[in-house]
């Protein structure tokens, strides 16, 4: 899976926010009952 870097930003994202949006990221595309990650995201 392709990672979102926010290195280029605008604005300073502290890291705990970076760590968050990408276990959210991970919790979006684990394959589940309906659909496989891929398809859903």
């Amino acid at each position: 899976m392709s990672t979102v870097s926010f290195k280029n930003s605008a604005f300073e994202v502290r890291e705990d926010l970076v760590d968050a949006h990408k276990g959210a990221w991970e919790c979006i595309s684990a394959a589940g009952t309906w659909l496989t990650g891929e398809r859903r995201v």
